[in-house]
């Protein structure tokens, strides 16, 4: 009875763990093939991945020439200070919003 209990073990036991070790090798080189070849066609190097404009730019295929601006923009900050010396909060004009028909009833 002993022969048997461990003759299912090796020849059960064996070939689960054998197949559990293959398949965590075999998706885990998957995955790091899929990592590899995305990052490859993205073709971004750290400094790029770093900068949100610049990665915008590559995904998008833009140019600086491209962009819609009269200034191209080189970082987020500086299209924060071009926003912030565009737009003054001291001087403005109250506008009434227009009402439809369906609120003055």
């Amino acid at each position: 009875m002993m022969a048997k209990t461990k003759a299912s073990i090796v020849s059960q036991g064996l070939p689960f763990f054998a197949f559990i070790v293959a398949s965590w090798y075999g998706l885990s080189s998957l995955v790091q093939n899929k990592r590899d070849l995305g990052s490859a066609t993205r073709g971004l190097d750290s400094v790029e991945e770093m900068d949100p404009v610049e990665r915008m730019r590559r995904r998008y295929r833009m140019s600086e020439s491209d962009s819609k601006g009269s200034v191209p923009v080189s970082s987020l900050e500086d299209e924060l200070e071009n926003v912030h010396k565009s737009i003054n909060i001291y001087d403005f004009d109250y506008k009434p919003v227009p009402r439809t028909d369906e609120e003055e009833e």
